[in-house]
């Protein structure tokens, strides 16, 4: 990682983050687009102050979820595509800038991503 050349290189791209027990536990919830992630967020207020990511539209919420955690998989709403649950098995690509705050207005990158428990019903 010394090497400038490279550093500027993967500066400019995106990383891939594995997802789920090869990364140490972290994983991520994948919202389509930016209404479904405000009543995401408004229905769990606890998680606005974890990392999120965002690209062009939603965002990822980023944290470490803990018991009874669900398999990966997509995730519908009334029957509609809504997003993604993301652990084992998957990866979510981040820019270089959600993960400094050089670029704040592209995620919440001054956060961490936050421990978070799974309730079975």
């Amino acid at each position: 990682m010394i090497d400038p050349k490279y550093r500027r290189k993967l500066a400019e791209g995106n990383i891939g983050v594995v997802q789920g027990e090869a990364s140490g536990g972290i994983g991520s919830i994948d919202i389509d687009d930016d209404q479904g992630a405000d009543e995401f967020l408004a229905l769990n207020p606890d998680l606005k102050e974890t990392l999120r990511s965002r690209g062009a539209r939603g965002c990822n919420v980023w944290f470490y979820p803990e018991r009874n955690v669900p398999r990966s998989g997509r995730l519908r709403r009334n029957g509609q595509a809504w997003g993604e649950w993301r652990y084992n098995g998957c990866q979510t690509i981040i820019v270089p800038g959600c993960i400094r705050p050089a670029r704040p207005t592209r995620s919440s990158a001054q956060r961490r991503p936050s421990v978070r428990r799974f309730r079975r019903d």
